[in-house]
């Protein structure tokens, strides 16, 4: 096999466990949200021009399409900085574009979307404001269009047991390291009032993992989840110049999985939404 070849067949697992990852934690947020949409969208409506931004493999997308059949179907369209993940080819209505939340949207797509929807990609912001990334999603949405944010909060106090009470101090860690600031969730309304939006709304869901989670095959995708992502945050702190990672921290794959199994957590998720001023003199930075 050639080291091509080698390279592509790992990039394939490894998106492939990303993915698998990706799509329990959708199945989870989308059980305990309700559905796909927060935001008072109009779906009904023909022709609609729909964004999904860090869309992945295009999985909401692919839902939100399957569950609104019009006569006048809608244009879907995600984003993702890794072209890997996107299917090929892709299903009829849905087009997929390599973008970053912190560069320049292309300028034909100002002002042209009816709904954008964005989950669990601020952090992606690094050093760039978050508050720039959201004025940019903001200027993408035409007069009376919606845009909608969700992120995991960090902030209040904890019932979790130990191990993931361990884990929230290290995703808090992790997010004031690369800039974002473990507080970020909390300011989503303001982001969206500073970008101009109007009609400004936010609600908190509490998520349940693992055993705290009624549903059995719901709280074992919800484990694998949250071990996947404290092995990959650990392997970051890891890499922190200077930084050593002491047993505890070391081990908490291993604990947290088992008081997964036995007493579960809860975490707590913020979503916020917008609507872009009829006249469309929104504030962008």
């Amino acid at each position: 096999m050639t080291s091509t070849a080698i390279k592509e067949k790992y990039v394939m697992r490894e998106n492939e466990g990303e993915l698998e990852r990706l799509a329990n934690h959708h199945e989870i947020i989308s059980h305990y949200i309700g559905g796909l949409v927060l935001a008072p969208v109009d779906l009904s409506q023909p022709n609609l021009r729909i964004l999904d931004s860090g869309t992945a493999d295009g999985l909401w997308l692919r839902e939100l399409k399957s569950s609104t059949a019009i006569e006048n179907p809608h244009t879907y369209i995600g984003t993702d900085i890794n072209e890997s993940f996107f299917p090929f080819p892709p299903p009829r209505n849905l087009f997929f574009h390599v973008q970053s939340i912190t560069r320049p949207w292309p300028d034909n797509w100002h002002g042209t979307f009816d709904y954008v929807h964005q989950r669990l990609t601020l952090p992606g912001a690094g050093p760039v404001p978050i508050a720039t990334c959201v004025s940019n999603l903001a200027r993408l949405v035409k007069p009376g269009g919606w845009v909608e944010l969700m992120e995991a909060d960090f902030t209040g106090s904890s019932s979790n047991g130990p191990a993931a009470k361990l884990f929230e101090k290290l995703m808090a860690k992790f997010l004031d390291t690369i800039g974002v600031g473990f507080t970020y969730a909390r300011t989503l309304p303001s982001l969206l009032e500073n970008a101009g939006l109007e009609n400004v709304q936010h609600k908190s869901f509490v998520i349940e993992y693992g055993a705290a989670c009624p549903d059995e095959a719901l709280g074992a995708k919800g484990i694998s989840h949250l071990l996947s992502t404290s092995v990959g945050m650990l392997a970051f702190l890891k890499g922190l110049p200077g930084k050593d990672v002491d047993g505890e921290i070391s081990r908490l794959p291993e604990t947290l999985d088992e008081e997964l199994k036995s007493r579960g957590a809860c975490f707590t998720m913020i979503a916020a939404w917008g609507q872009q001023r009829e006249d469309g003199n929104g504030k962008y930075s």
